[in-house]
């Protein structure tokens, strides 16, 4: 891709744009409490064109972003308890909070920002065989509006950009009817207490049970040394009847 950087006229410059010098989370730009079913602006969705496998699944293929006002872009996930969506791509070269395409209120436009990424984000049409980066890298971006197949790349991952204003998707960005399989998780998955109460009562089970205690993959011979040993101690010394085999 190309390190051009957009040439479009400044817009009006806002602190919250300004790169941290870190890639940790901070505050989300034009951050809105927009109820998650207003449909106060066009529905946006994001297609995968490419990505290598290891960055997404290869079922994964469309964000459904509907009634979300922006989602993130970034290798870590989102904090759990956190309401903005997140898309994870485990990329090297994609920032731990890399991008946010946001629905700007004021120009009535879906625009993405880079958050100071060190490789880019790239805006391109349909035609365009050489995509604008948005700004240097680890430096934050002024906005730039996407438009309806336009195409967004982060690392190695391309998406196309789908924006219907009568809030009707398409067929090309429509879910699977097979069910949510080929859709992007925008949350992290809730992590349970349940499999750590398991490994909690596992563990008190070896120590109080005694048969735990003799190694499974062991040299028998001494397994059977202590044993004989463990019976010898005891009051009377007197092994059971019988022979005991090793």
């Amino acid at each position: 891709m190309q390190d051009n950087v957009s040439e479009n006229p400044p817009l009006e410059y806002h602190p919250l744009y300004e790169f941290p010098g870190n890639d940790n989370s901070r505050p989300d730009p034009q951050a809105r409490s927009e109820s998650a079913h207003s449909n106060d602006f066009p529905i946006c969705r994001l297609i995968v064109q490419q990505s290598r496998r290891r960055f997404l699944p290869h079922n994964q293929r469309l964000a459904v972003v509907d009634g979300y006002s922006q989602v993130q872009f970034g290798r870590d996930a989102a904090p759990h308890g956190v309401s903005t969506p997140r898309i994870r791509l485990k990329d090297m070269e994609v920032s731990k909070l890399h991008a946010t395409l946001f629905w700007d209120s004021e120009r009535h436009e879906w625009a993405v920002v880079d958050m100071g990424s060190k490789h880019g984000t790239f805006v391109g049409s349909g035609q365009d065989t050489k995509p604008t980066r948005l700004s240097a890298s680890r430096e934050a971006s002024m906005p730039k509006r996407v438009r309806h197949l336009d195409r967004l790349s982060l690392g190695g991952t391309t998406f196309v950009v789908h924006v219907h204003e009568n809030r009707l998707p398409c067929v090309d960005c429509s879910a699977s009817t097979e069910g949510d399989d080929d859709m992007i998780p925008l949350f992290s998955p809730q992590k349970s207490d349940d499999g750590a109460a398991v490994q909690a009562v596992q563990k008190r089970k070896r120590v109080a049970d005694p048969a735990e205690d003799v190694p499974r993959n062991g040299n028998a011979k001494r397994a059977l040394a202590s044993l004989k040993q463990s019976l010898l101690s005891r009051p009377g010394g007197m092994l059971p009847t019988g022979k005991l085999h090793g």
